[in-house]
């Protein structure tokens, strides 16, 4: 008797590779990982030679997945892999991990620069742009690796201090790879205990606002206040946003935050209109926010819910979220400056510096990073990039703010070039509501440094 397994075969076939791939981008998934990495792990301990992990992650992917949808955040997944594919040899192993995250074991290497050499030239091949319809998605990588033996002698710790090194490069942002080392454990460490202390904050509405005024140069008069966010530590102090910013952003509770923190400053905004004082005041968006097609509208509804004018608030972006994210920041822009919030560009200069875009929004305010004002230390300083920008600003009807004024001397050569607006330690440094509150008291028009009195 004979019979056909043909077809029997084939099914099992493809069943297998179900079992053994990741449907959307055909690689090894976990399941063949780690099997290959132990027959990896076997060599290299019999030949005596290292393994490198390299552990990769695609930055801001929800935000894009978020944004455009799924099915563009799969078609940016076979991208990616299929850019991954060009930059391994025969004999190394890439898989997709899980998400957005995929594992190349490099097996027969000499030291941890030849897992950097690799990570340059996965970066370089993800440097262009991945393209769909009429839009272009600027993407980067944060890469983690760690080697056997150097940094474990099985597949649970190699993974672990690779995730760990992952960690650090995503936090430094440099599009480098960071091969794991042992200071990292107390990186990662702190960065867990901030995060704590942000949902804490959050959820107990201890998230605290300090304020610095911007000064109207021409009057010496407070144009806005910025607000700023800080958590409170019992052993580290006051927080700063550079430090816990980033950590929220990760654990996606940057949404969380801002909203807790837009209660923060309006309940003080409604003091201070309580006490006859109705100074606009500035905040800083994320690009998630801003990316948000909610945002517009959870936004207004708090501020018309606490009986304040949309006209108090300046909502602060960079210019790198500009630029990356145009189409998903333009339509919440257009629905917040039509109600009469205003839009500033902060950090002006520090960035891509493209001056197409301050044409093609409805912008109000062009805040200048502080790195150029602090470049002059004497009144004989030639500066030629404050003026410019200055003329720029007035060519376009923008205000034009100059952050980080520190001296008597930047005061001066502001004025003297005309900038308008100013912000920095010789005016005032961060202080609390309450402390803002008295200085709206007793304020009069800037002659000389008015920090010493606030502290």
């Amino acid at each position: 008797m004979a019979r056909d397994i043909t077809d029997k075969k084939r099914a099992e076939e493809i069943i297998r590779f179900q079992h053994n791939h990741d449907l959307l981008t055909g690689l090894p998934n976990r399941n063949l990982l780690n099997e290959q990495v132990m027959i990896l792990l076997n060599h290299a301990r019999r030949s005596e030679e290292k393994l490198a992990i390299l552990y990769i992650d695609i930055d801001r992917f929800k935000l894009v997945n978020d944004s455009y949808g799924q099915i563009v955040g799969d078609k940016l997944l076979q991208f990616v892999a299929d850019k991954l594919k060009s930059c391994v040899r025969e004999a190394d192993v890439l898989a997709r991990f899980g998400g957005d995250e995929f594992i190349l074991l490099l097996p027969d290497i000499h030291s941890a620069q030849d897992a950097s050499t690799v990570a340059r030239k996965i970066s370089a091949a993800t440097s262009q742009p991945f393209v769909y319809g009429k839009s272009e998605i600027h993407i980067s990588l944060s890469i983690g690796a760690s080697l056997y033996p150097d940094h474990g002698n099985n597949w649970q710790l190699l993974l672990k201090k690779a995730d760990t090194a992952l960690c650090n490069s995503r936090a430094t942002a440099n599009n480098e790879c960071c091969v794991y080392h042992d200071n990292l454990t107390n990186y990662n460490s702190n960065k867990i205990y901030i995060e704590n202390l942000v949902r804490a904050a959050i959820k107990e509405q201890r998230l605290i606002a300090f304020y610095q005024p911007q000064v109207d140069l021409e009057t010496g008069e407070i144009h806005a206040i910025e607000a700023l966010a800080r958590i409170e530590s019992p052993d580290q102090g006051l927080i700063l946003p550079g430090t816990f910013i980033e950590i929220a952003e990760e654990s996606s509770l940057i949404c969380d935050l801002g909203e807790a923190f837009l209660d923060r400053v309006c309940e003080d905004l409604i003091k201070w209109r309580a006490a006859g004082h109705n100074v606009p005041v500035s905040l800083n968006i994320s690009a998630v926010q801003l990316a948000m097609a909610s945002f517009s509208e959870s936004f207004l509804n708090k501020v018309y819910s606490c009986g304040l004018s949309p006209e108090q608030f300046e909502l602060e972006i960079t210019e790198n979220v500009i630029i990356k994210n145009l189409e998903m920041t333009l339509d919440n822009i257009i629905k917040l400056t039509k109600l009469g919030v205003n839009i500033a560009v902060d950090d002006f200069g520090k960035g891509y510096s493209s001056l197409s875009y301050l044409d093609q929004l409805p912008l109000k305010t062009l805040k200048l990073d502080m790195s150029f004002i602090h470049k002059v230390q004497s009144a004989e300083t030639e500066n030629s990039i404050i003026p410019a920008m200055l003329n720029v600003s007035n060519g376009l009807k923008l205000n034009f703010v100059v952050e980080g004024v520190e001296n008597r001397v930047q005061h001066d050569y502001l004025l003297e070039q005309g900038a308008c607006i100013a912000q920095g330690f010789y005016y005032s440094k961060p202080v609390s509501a309450t402390h803002i509150l008295d200085f709206l008291r007793t304020h009069q028009p800037v002659a000389a440094p008015v920090g010493e009195q606030l502290d």
